[in-house]
């Protein structure tokens, strides 16, 4: 069986925020790395300012500081693990908050990816059906997507997906974003469902992005959809992205998707089997 290092993305500003890593880990048995995170804009590594800033020093489709500060966090772990030579790595953000069974599924996880694998998400909110691949056992399948992940909350990621995330070009999109169009950067993408993983939901965003907190609720909605557009594929990156998803899912798993309901898949509410955790709160 495989067993990879985890790595934990923690912003110095935010040391209550391990105190929720740290109590997980050591009901676990489980042992992290803190990987510093990147505090926005003014704490780029010099090599990732290219990528993020344009000839007058502003960042590429309206990312905020927050936004540009996560991504080159996440790209700090992809060169640790390019520079270790690590087979895989997990990697989480430091509001996760992790299933009872986390341990034990991972590793099944990675034994039973099929190669070539880049990714298993770990903490998606799932919306829309999967295909189901593998049974893992206590309820839970590796699945194939229909639609893709969106979240960076927690994810394992193998040495070549690493080198796929780093390969330097500009960023003009959320890192997250690099799951929900895994064509781009060719990524052989996996799932977990139901999910590992969830964001706590009592701990704030640490990513100030603007346009998530514009006063009013109309004001917010409009910045949103406006930002979003930017992000959005055009219709020739749209065609590959459903070219991406027929040729992973096949007929069969298209079908699938296409007919069964999200209800039917689960049998049960995707909730933590860890409430005590979720519902701390930290001041």
């Amino acid at each position: 069986m495989r067993s990879f290092p985890i790595f934990v993305i923690n912003l110095d500003r935010s040391p209550e925020r391990m105190v929720l890593m740290r109590a997980q880990a050591r009901a676990a048995g489980l042992r992290f790395e803190r990987v510093r995170g990147v505090n926005g804009i003014q704490e780029l590594p010099i090599w990732a300012k290219p990528q993020f800033l344009d000839g007058r020093g502003r960042t590429r489709s309206g990312l905020s500081t927050g936004e540009v500060g996560c991504y080159a966090s996440h790209l700090l772990v992809m060169s640790k693990i390019l520079e270790q030579g690590l087979q895989g790595a997990i990697v989480l953000e430091d509001d996760a908050v992790l299933d009872d069974s986390f341990a034990r599924l991972v590793e099944r996880a990675s034994s039973a990816v099929p190669d070539p694998w880049d990714c298993i998400h770990l903490s998606t909110r799932f919306k829309r059906p999967a295909f189901p691949i593998v049974d893992l056992g206590s309820g839970r399948s590796l699945v194939r997507y229909m639609r893709q992940p969106i979240n960076s909350t927690a994810y394992m990621i193998s040495l070549a997906g690493a080198a796929k995330l780093a390969a330097p070009r500009p960023r003009t999109r959320p890192f997250d974003v690099e799951f929900r169009q895994p064509w781009l950067s060719g990524l052989e993408m996996f799932g977990i469902f139901p999910a590992l993983v969830h964001p706590h939901e009592h701990l704030a965003s640490t990513i100030d992005a603007d346009w998530k907190t514009r006063r009013s609720k109309a004001n917010r909605l409009r910045a949103t959809s406006r930002q979003q557009a930017l992000w959005k594929p055009g219709l020739a990156s749209q065609i590959r992205g459903w070219f991406y998803v027929l040729t992973r899912l096949g007929i069969a798993g298209a079908l699938h998707c296409w007919t069964t309901r999200l209800g039917e898949l689960r049998n049960a509410t995707m909730v933590p089997s860890s409430p005590r955790l979720q519902k701390a709160k930290f001041r």
